[in-house]
């Protein structure tokens, strides 16, 4: 596995689809890692990232999401799981540097490590072949990149909520991964 390295276009994004793509990434790894049972984290983990994708769409307003945020960073997950705790933690940190962000050059850190954490967790955890996460990822840059440039969203600009269903499907990792599927998750 090698260490994730930031593209270009994926810096050039707006910090609020930066925080948008980092969330992705968690929620990927949530629905390849973790059981959909009703003990399950998996709830808690994805209403942490609806929350975010709700305060990327408002361009902050974190407090509205208190509830389904204090939520998955109370988590106490096992050993397997650190790093998609870590990677939902740098998630949440970019989401509050986006929101205020009046100094961009301490913003902007927290939007690199949490991708970087994001794409490691799911590398970490080995659900998927490296390639086709990174073929995820870049997807999601190219799909953001041109939606941000057709809606005019500008650097600290909110992410129009109409463009949101033009992304493509968080589940399309899954789907993809097919052949490439290297094992699959038995709690």
């Amino acid at each position: 596995m090698s260490t994730p390295t930031l593209q270009p276009e994926l810096v050039a994004l707006p910090l609020w689809a930066q925080v948008l793509l980092a969330s992705r990434l968690v929620q990927r790894a949530a629905l390849a890692m973790l059981p959909d049972t009703p003990t399950s984290a998996r709830p808690r983990l994805l209403a942490a990232c609806d929350a975010i994708e709700r305060s990327a769409s408002r361009g902050g307003d974190l407090r509205r999401e208190r509830g389904p945020l204090r939520g998955a960073r109370d988590w106490q997950p096992t050993v397997m799981f650190h790093s998609l705790s870590i990677a939902l933690q740098q998630v949440v940190a970019a989401a509050e540097a986006a929101e205020a962000a009046y100094d961009i050059s301490s913003a902007e850190p927290a939007f690199h490590r949490a991708i970087e954490n994001s794409m490691s967790a799911i590398l970490r955890a080995g659900v998927f072949d490296e390639q086709v996460a990174r073929q995820a990822l870049n997807d999601d840059v190219h799909a953001l990149n041109r939606l941000c440039s057709e809606f005019g969203v500008g650097r600290y600009d909110p992410i129009p909520s109409g463009f949101l269903p033009s992304l493509p499907s968080i589940s399309s990792l899954a789907m993809r991964a097919g052949a490439t599927h290297k094992k699959e998750y038995v709690p």
